[in-house]
Order: structure tokens, then sequence, then C-alpha cells
């Protein structure tokens, strides 16, 4: 290993590694395509994992446990496809940067800090055996298409949550498994473009009060929804919200409501 100073700037390329103690940085792209790397012992010292650190490596599992993390950089553990499980709970990280585990194909279990106020574009993207999470009562911003593609069946979404980002949900297939995702305590005031399209089994939403628009293609394709219930505060429905949400028969407008896009109850 290379280390200089507090930081290891270039790792080794073996199954087994044990970072020593006093090393409090690993930089970017230390053992990025370590293919042959299947675990890592971390030092205590450690506060900041660098962007692109441990990309497409053979990680199986990792422990943050001990651990003086503050900051996991950009695409970190991105397309590190063996990884099945990460816990950051005792970790004082305050955001899961862009694109941190994208393509971890078989990522099942992640357990974030309650330190933790937003998630990155693309952080989970793509990690398509993750089924759940839970989200901690902090949290403000969940970035554009964070959990695209995963596989999650419910999402407990806390009363802090400011903003949630184009895509952020977009094909989840089996989201809400034909029950209803409530944003009804949120602080959301808009739903943004494609959200939570093409989610499939989704059967319901609840929006809070305080939103005033619905972006393009918002529902898209969530051919089982059923159940919308529209707030008072809504001034506008965009081109194709609900497009394709071949079970919506029946949907009560506020009468705040002084735009609807073209096509966007249409089929």
């Amino acid at each position: 290993m290379d280390i200089q100073g507090n930081t290891l700037v270039n790792g080794l390329n073996k199954p087994h590694v044990v970072i020593p103690e006093g090393v409090e940085i690993i930089g970017p792209k230390a053992f990025s395509y370590c293919f042959d790397l299947t675990s890592v012992k971390l030092p205590s010292t450690l506060t900041s994992i660098g962007a692109n650190a441990f990309e497409s490596c053979g990680l199986t599992s990792i422990d943050f446990s001990n651990t003086s993390l503050t900051s996991i950089g950009t695409d970190a553990f991105a397309w590190c496809k063996g990884l099945t499980s990460v816990d950051l709970s005792q970790t004082s990280l305050t955001s899961i940067e862009p694109g941190t585990f994208r393509q971890c194909s078989q990522l099942t279990s992640v357990a974030l800090p309650s330190s933790l106020t937003s998630i990155g574009r693309s952080a989970l993207k793509n990690c398509k055996r993750l089924t759940s999470i839970e989200l901690p009562s902090n949290l403000t911003s969940i970035g554009e298409n964070a959990f695209e593609y995963t596989n999650l069946v419910h999402i407990e979404l806390p009363s802090t949550l400011t903003s949630i980002g184009e895509c952020a949900f977009r094909s989840c297939f089996v989201l809400g498994n034909r029950h209803t995702v409530d944003l009804s305590q949120t602080r959301l005031t808009s739903i943004k473009r494609s959200v939570f399209s093409n989610c499939t089994r989704l059967h319901g939403i609840k929006l809070p009060s305080t939103v005033t628009s619905i972006e393009e293609y918002a529902f898209r394709g969530c051919t089982l929804l059923t159940i919308v219930e529209l707030p008072s505060t809504l001034t506008k429905i965009e081109y194709q919200a609900f497009e394709d949400c071949s079970g919506l028969f029946n949907i009560e407008l506020p009468s705040s409501l002084t735009s609807i896009g073209d096509k966007a109850f249409g089929d």
C-alpha cells in the first residue's frame, strides 16, 4: 500500500486487506477495479473515503462500525456487484453522495445513520435486490434517481422531507405492492418529473397539504393506481402526469387547480 502522511493513496489487489491505524483518508480510486479484494478492515482513525475509492472492486462486505467516518465520496462503492450489506448506522455521515452504491446488484441491506439529512443522485440506483430501507427521521432530501430500479416494497418517508428529486423512485416495480405510499406528513411542495413513473404495483398515493404542483410524467404508467388524494393547495398538473394509469377511474380535483397539462390523464 502507498500511504502518504495520513492518506492511503493506492491500495492492494488481494483478497483481504487491513488498513493500518493512523490512516484518516482513503484517497480517490485507491482500490478501484481491485477485483480480487473481497474484504477490508478499516482503522478507527478513518474519517473520509474518497470518490471511486472502491469502485468495481470485489468487496462482499465492509464494516464501518469502528471508524470515525464523516464522509464518503461520489461513486465510492459503485459497481461493487458482490456487496450484500452495508451498515452505516454507527457513522456520523450527513449525506450519501451521488452514486455511492449504484449498481451494487447483490445489495439487500442498507442501514443508515440517524445523522443523515440527504441521499444523493443515483445513490442506490439499480440495487435490484434492495427491498426495504429505513430512512432516518432527520432526512430532508432524496436526490434524482436515488432509488430507481430498486425492488423497494414499502417506504416510510419522514416528516422532515422537503425534496424528492426527479425519477427518484421510477420503475420501482413492486413499490407499494398494492398498497398506498403516504407522503402526507412530508413538506414537499412539488411532485417532481417521473418520480413514481412505472411503479406498476402502486395502489394509492397521499399527498401533503404543501404540494402545489405535480410535474410531467410523475405517475405515468402506474397501472394499478386507483386512489389519489390531492391537496386543496394544488394549482397545476403537468403534461402526462397520470398517463397510462389505467386503473384510475375517479379522482377529485380541488378547486385550487388552475392548470391541467395535455394528456395529464391520457391512456
